[in-house]
């Protein structure tokens, strides 16, 4: 796992690890990052009530659902225990507008591979979606989600393990 972040991937797909053994890897990530300062980025496609209850479980701190697509119960039950979510331009305003705006962190790899990007963390999409969800400018919608990011940063205790440099930009918002 790197030292300041992590990716972690729990899903229904057949074509990976078997279910049995992508849980059993995944609680072990959990117990692992549970007492470390850092971000984690989960994917739950397929098993966003069975990811939600493994942080219950773990009480994982710094947890990133990223493109979740929880219902209504899933997503309070991942805010109580201070889940965060990455949205992107592929999402429906449905979706979107399930999350609550002071959960809401913008993704920066995306698109992956369908459309090509013409610089990395392009979220110029992204933002102009939560405006028009919001209501609000995109201008705003940066500065709520760099916001969130300070304010995830911080609770984790993350913030000490950040670059330097974008360390110092949350702490000067």
């Amino acid at each position: 796992m790197h030292p300041r972040n992590g990716t972690r991937r729990l899903t229904q797909r057949p074509d990976l690890t078997t279910g049995a053994a992508q849980c059993s890897i995944f609680q072990d990530v959990l117990t692992i990052v549970r007492s470390e300062p850092v971000l984690v980025s989960i994917h739950s496609s397929g098993a966003t009530t069975e990811v939600v209850q493994y942080l219950t479980d773990a009480k994982t701190r710094g947890a990133i659902l990223h493109w979740f697509n929880g219902d209504d119960t899933d997503v309070k039950r991942a805010i109580d225990v201070d889940a965060y979510f990455s949205v992107n331009a592929a999402m429906s305003e449905d979706q979107i507008r399930r999350l609550p705006r002071d959960r809401v962190l913008c993704e920066t790899d995306f698109p992956a591979r369908k459309v090509r990007s013409r610089r990395p963390a392009d979220t110029g999409r992204i933002e102009l979606l939560l405006s028009q969800a919001w209501g609000t400018s995109p201008q705003e919608v940066r500065a709520a989600t760099w916001w969130n990011l300070r304010t995830l940063s911080e609770r984790s205790g993350a913030i000490e393990r950040l670059p330097e440099p974008v360390a110092d930009t949350l702490l000067y918002l």
